[in-house]
């Protein structure tokens, strides 16, 4: 027998011992996915992309603050 197989056996062994703790981690999982799904709560503020920011082009440029307003069409 491999090493694997041997280890593959315990895992599952462990897995029907455990049944209650697979269930319930497995629900809590379900769970999440569901409410997440559903926008109930929101993904962090960092994890969006961030803001962009105007900034001058080279040291010196004119930044779109010191332009004014558009001209209108």
């Amino acid at each position: 027998m491999s090493a694997s197989y041997i280890a593959m056996v315990f895992v599952a062994l462990l897995l029907l011992v455990y049944w209650r703790l697979v269930a319930l981690v497995l629900a809590a999982c379900l769970l999440a996915l569901l409410v997440y799904g559903l926008g109930v709560i929101e993904p962090e503020s960092g994890s969006a992309a961030p803001a962009r920011t105007l900034a001058p082009a080279e040291p010196g440029s004119v930044s779109p603050e010191d332009v004014g307003p558009p001209l209108p069409r």
